[in-house]
């Protein structure tokens, strides 16, 4: 897949001071959801700190971790430099040892900015059989694009919002995400949407502030599936099978 100017991301995300700002209502409701989800499923999982974690796109975030064994990996090395173990590097091709690492976090929205099959090719590879993915990606059956030609695809290029600006990113669909893990022999343990009424509301306002005061609405139309499935923001842990 083509499309996306890496260098292009890698500078405005240079140039940010703060990847999520508590001004940015939208995203900073994303940051903590992400964070909950994790914690929650790390204690449910019974998830021991003191295994090997890769944190792809990590922007220097070891959410609930401890990151004496944490390899933060990201394209732009001023929020990880001074982490314990860094790395700087794409996602889609990692210079790390085949089945190295017990648990992989990839959100943020990382995948979003890359090829989700190679990612998920290479998640894949450096993962142990039995490990652990916590993955978070934005979804193109969102309220967002309803009635555009990108709706639902299983991957598109859209010009969508982050901080105040205009964003271009891949969006990618939840059915191709869990036919690329399946494919890769991945069980999908537990899965959340967010975002879900706040996009429909974004598409007619565009006032992403106002917008993200629907979001709490997600813990009531979360039980409704043919609502929630339009969620703008898909977050899910999957086990790599063991054989």
């Amino acid at each position: 897949m083509d499309g996306l100017d890496l260098q292009n991301v890698k500078t405005k995300y240079t140039e940010r001071d703060d990847i999520w700002i508590k001004r940015d209502k939208w995203h900073y409701y994303s940051y903590k959801t992400i964070g909950a989800f994790i914690n929650k499923n790390v204690l449910k999982l019974k998830i021991s700190n003191d295994i090997d974690i890769i944190n792809l796109g990590s922007g220097g975030n070891p959410y609930c971790f401890e990151e004496r064994n944490m390899l933060h990996v990201d394209i732009i090395g001023k929020n990880i430099i001074n982490k314990p173990r860094s790395l700087i590097s794409n996602i889609e091709k990692i210079d790390v040892p085949n089945d190295s690492y017990h648990c992989c976090l990839c959100v943020g929205s990382v995948i979003n900015y890359t090829d989700a099959f190679r990612s998920i090719k290479e998640i894949d590879r450096i993962l142990k059989p039995g490990g652990y993915l916590f993955l978070e990606f934005e979804n193109s059956k969102s309220f967002e694009f309803y009635k555009t030609n990108d709706y639902n695809k299983s991957a598109a290029i859209v010009e969508t919002f982050y901080q105040g600006e205009k964003e271009r990113l891949w969006v990618y669909s939840e059915s191709f995400v869990k036919r690329v893990l399946k494919d890769y022999k991945f069980n999908i343990l537990a899965i959340k949407r967010f975002h879900i009424v706040s996009p429909l509301i974004y598409r007619i306002n565009k006032n992403s502030i106002k917008a993200s005061r629907f979001s709490k609405l997600d813990n009531i139309v979360s039980y409704v599936p043919i609502i929630s499935k339009n969620a703008s923001n898909v977050i899910l842990v999957a086990q790599k099978v063991l054989f």
